[in-house]
């Protein structure tokens, strides 16, 4: 999960005179000083209610749709409730500053972690808005940015922006905006890769309703399950000593042509996840060069459709993906039962080198 840390603007509505104080279409300013203005003033938007409509599409077919409601208090507390398209609640989550709590009501199951605030925002899913800003800071550098026709969404004008992935840009796709005329908020977004398109949008923003401090309180059934979210301190392992802890023999990277193997380690996650991920590192000339992270496999796992901005690859012969965000790299497949990340250290080292290399895979035994 990524931290988002924006600078705070001043002035917000004297900014906005100042730039878009014409009618609807007479804006003297470009659309990447449009996106560069929606980037600097997310942290002038404070306590807010929001409800959004989210689609997931493959061509023509939906594959997935919910809808969402959030509540996003002054002083950073944040809570979001799901909904399927059958009308089910499916998930509330809160962060309250001091904990993370989500609750599943079909299951009747739910979890708490207490940590800094830092952890907890890295735990607490990502809001629209947040996916937006994540999205700006991503597409500048990657995407040529053009105006598109001004619109009217959740009742509030916004600014039309496109833009259009070059080389760079491509794991992206192509992106369409409306960011709120008033306070540069992002109220729709348009994402599409491939044959895959995800748009979700704001239908209602309330800048004035009231946030109390009992919204963020969960008042759970007597016989909710609650599911242990700790996670134990990574240890170094040997070979032999991961073997046991995957449950199965697994395929390694031996070391070879100046790779070495610099660590091996365990994660073990408890509760919905329940599971052990071994990790091994590897480093080439005294340099991080990549890690291998493998685990076994759940039928969950493979339900789970691709995100966006994930290419699809082949890899040992099995169809996985590959995610590039910003310096982020990684590849994930499974093969006989298990699941492998790979995260790609060395800027040097492309997918397609990681590819041929996994090609010396052996079994460890």
């Amino acid at each position: 999960m990524n931290k988002r840390n924006f600078g705070k603007a001043a002035g917000l509505a004297g900014l906005s005179l100042l730039l878009f104080g014409c009618a609807a279409g007479d804006s003297q300013y470009s659309p990447e000083q449009v996106l560069s203005q929606a980037l600097e003033e997310q942290e002038g938007i404070q306590a807010y209610y929001g409800e959004a409509q989210v689609t997931t599409s493959e061509g023509d077919e939906v594959i997935d749709q919910y809808s969402l409601k959030e509540w996003v208090s002054a002083d950073g507390k944040r809570r979001i409730d799901l909904v399927n398209s059958e009308g089910d609640s499916t998930e509330i989550s809160v962060n309250t500053g001091t904990a993370f709590i989500s609750y599943q009501p079909l299951a009747n199951k739910a979890m708490r972690f207490d940590s800094s605030e830092d952890e907890l925002s890295a735990l607490t899913p990502m809001s629209p808005k947040q996916q937006a800003e994540h999205l700006l800071s991503l597409i500048r550098d990657t995407h040529a940015i053009s105006a598109g026709q001004e619109a009217e969404i959740a009742g509030r004008a916004a600014h039309h922006l496109i833009a259009t992935a070059n080389e760079e840009g491509k794991m992206l796709g192509d992106q369409e905006i409306w960011v709120d005329k008033e306070n540069w908020m992002i109220l729709k977004n348009v994402s599409s890769s491939g044959n895959l398109t995800i748009d979700w949008t704001y239908t209602m923003v309330d800048f004035e309703a009231e946030i109390t401090d009992d919204l963020f309180e969960l008042e759970l059934p007597e016989d909710v399950e609650w599911q242990d979210l700790s996670i134990t301190d990574p240890k170094e392992l040997t070979l032999d000593e991961a073997i046991e802890y995957v449950g199965k023999p697994f395929s390694y990277i031996p070391e070879t042509d100046g790779l070495a193997i610099e660590r091996i380690e365990v994660l073990e996650l408890q509760g919905e996840w329940d599971r052990a991920e071994v990790t091994i590192e590897y480093v080439k000339e005294g340099v991080p060069h990549f890690s291998v992270t493998v685990f076994e496999a759940s039928e969950q796992m493979e339900e789970e459709s691709a995100s966006l901005g994930e290419e699809k690859i082949m890899i040992r012969g099995q169809e996985g993906s590959y995610l590039e965000l910003n310096e982020f790299r990684s590849l994930v497949w499974q093969e006989e039962g298990l699941s492998y990340s790979v995260i790609l250290a060395h800027p040097e080292l492309t997918a397609d080198g990681f590819i041929e290399l996994s090609e010396k895979m052996i079994v460890a035994e």
